[in-house]
C-alpha cells in the first residue's frame, strides 16, 4: 500500500509541458501515476511515469504502450494526450499523459470483501468485450491487452455502463509460436499461453473470463486450487456464489480453457456468448436467427418484441486511406429506461488506424425489455444501418 502523496514537486520534463502534479494515484515496480493539472485549461489529467530503469524491455514496453494509446479512438480506453520520453530514458523519466477517469477500479470495490451479482458481472464484461470487439476488428494488426483484470477496469458504480479499460503497458499484438514474446501479464489473470511467453486475441477472453470469475466469488483466481494449468473454478462459485446459473458457470469455463483454441475464436462470439447467458440460455448454443428479416427503413421484428424510439447521439467513424473516405464503424449512446446505453456497431474490419469521427442524423430504436438490442435508421434514406 503506498502513501498518498500532496501536491509532489514537478519534474521539470512535466512543467515545461505546462503540466502540475496535484497527488499520486498509484504505484507499481515500474512507474507511478499522478493525478496531475493542464495549467493552460486546467483540465485534470493522468500521468503515467517510467521511473528510471535499467533494462531496456521496460522501456519498450512503454513506448510501444504510448505508440498504441496515441494512435487508438475507443470509446471505454481513455484519451491519450502526450507522451514524453527524454534522449537519454536511462537516467530521465518517462510520461504518457491521458485523460484522467475519476472512477475506482473494480478491485479497490473487491477488496473491501464485496462481489458482484452475476446480473452486473455481465454487464461489465460485455462492456469490455466490446471494447475487445474494436481492437481487434478496427486496427490491423489486432490489438491485444495482454493484462486484463480487476484492477485495470474502472467503473461507475451508480451506472455500470460507464467502464474503462486502462494500462496497455503490457500490450501487444499477436505472435508467432516460438516467437520468444516478452512474458507480460498477472499471475491467476494470465491466459497458460502467455506464461510461455505467447499471445493471442483469445489470451484476452482468459483474462476477462478469470476477473469474472474474481467480481463473482470475491476470491482472486491465483488463491483457488488449480490442476496445472486449469483453475477448479466450479469448487469455488460453489464456495463463495452457490447461485450462479449454469449459463454463466459455462461461460466462465469456455474462456478459461487452458486451450486458446478451445475458447471464443473472436470477440463478436463473446458478445453473442454473453448475451445467451443474460437470456438465461447455454452461451455455446448457436443463437435463433430471428432478426436475419432485416430490410431497408424497417425495424428488426422480433417474435414478440416491443420497440421504442429514442432520442440518441450517433457518430460515425471512418478510416482514411489517401483521398478516400471508408466509413466503416457507429458509435452511439441514447436514453432509455433513466439510464444511459451506448457501444459500437462494427460493420467491417477498418483498414488503416487512421480514425476519424463525424454526426450523423440518424434514429435509434430500442427494444423496450432490453435496451441493450438496438437499431440505428438513418431517416433521409430510410437505410437500416445495423
Amino acid at each position: 500500500m503506498y502513501e498518498e502523496q500532496a501536491h509532489p514537486e514537478t519534474p521539470s520534463e512535466l512543467a515545461r509541458e505546462y503540466y502540475q502534479l496535484v497527488k499520486l494515484l498509484g504505484e507499481g515496480a515500474y512507474g507511478r501515476t499522478f493525478l496531475a493539472r493542464e495549467l493552460r485549461t486546467g483540465e485534470l489529467v493522468a500521468i503515467k511515469e517510467l521511473k528510471n530503469v535499467k533494462d531496456f524491455k521496460s522501456l519498450e514496453l512503454f513506448k510501444r504502450e504510448a505508440s498504441v494509446l496515441e494512435n487508438l479512438n475507443v470509446c471505454g480506453v481513455p484519451r491519450f494526450y502526450n507522451s514524453i520520453i527524454p534522449d537519454n530514458p536511462l537516467t530521465e523519466s518517462c510520461y504518457i499523459v491521458q485523460e484522467y477517469v475519476h472512477f475506482p477500479s473494480l478491485q479497490d470495490y473487491l477488496k473491501d470483501n464485496h462481489k458482484f451479482e452475476e446480473s452486473e458481472t455481465l454487464e461489465i464484461i460485455y462492456s469490455i468485450a466490446m471494447i475487445l470487439n474494436i481492437l481487434q476488428t478496427c486496427y490491423v494488426p489486432p490489438i491485444i491487452h495482454r493484462d486484463i483484470k480487476p484492477s485495470n477496469i474502472l467503473f461507475d458504480r451508480n451506472d455500470l455502463r460507464h467502464v474503462y479499460l486502462i494500462d496497455f503497458g503490457s500490450v501487444a499484438t499477436p505472435q508467432k509460436r516460438g516467437g520468444g514474446s516478452t512474458i507480460a501479464g498477472t499471475l491467476g489473470y494470465m491466459a497458460p499461453e502467455q506464461l510461455l511467453g505467447e499471445c493471442t486475441i483469445q489470451s484476452d477472453f482468459y483474462s476477462l473470463g478469470a476477473t469474472a470469475l474474481h467480481m463473482l466469488t470475491g476470491v482472486a483466481p491465483f488463491q483457488m486450487q488449480s490442476n496445472g494449468f486449469e483453475v477448479d473454478f466450479n469448487d469455488a462459485i460453489e464456495q463463495h456464489a452457490p447461485g450462479t446459473s449454469a449459463p454463466m458457470r459455462t461461460l466462465i469455463g469456455w474462456l478459461m480453457e487452458s486451450r486458446s483454441e478451445e475458447r471464443p475464436a473472436t470477440a463478436s462470439d463473446l458478445l453473442g456468448a454473453i448475451m445467451q447467458v443474460t437470456h438465461g440460455a447455454d452461451p455455446k448454443a448457436k443463437p435463433k436467427s430471428e432478426s436475419d428479416n432485416k430490410s431497408d427503413g424497417v425495424v428488426p421484428r422480433l417474435k414478440n418484441a416491443v420497440w421504442k424510439k429514442a432520442a440518441g447521439k450517433i457518430w460515425g467513424l471512418n478510416s482514411l486511406r489517401g483521398n478516400s473516405i471508408y466509413r466503416n464503424v457507429y458509435d452511439y449512446t441514447f436514453i432509455a429506461n433513466g439510464r444511459t446505453w451506448g457501444g459500437v456497431f462494427p460493420v467491417e474490419r477498418l483498414s488503416l488506424p487512421n480514425i476519424r469521427r463525424y454526426p450523423l442524423a440518424c434514429e435509434v430504436y430500442y427494444l423496450v425489455d432490453n435496451p441493450r438490442i438496438c437499431t440505428l435508421i438513418k431517416p433521409a434514406i430510410g437505410k437500416l444501418l445495423y
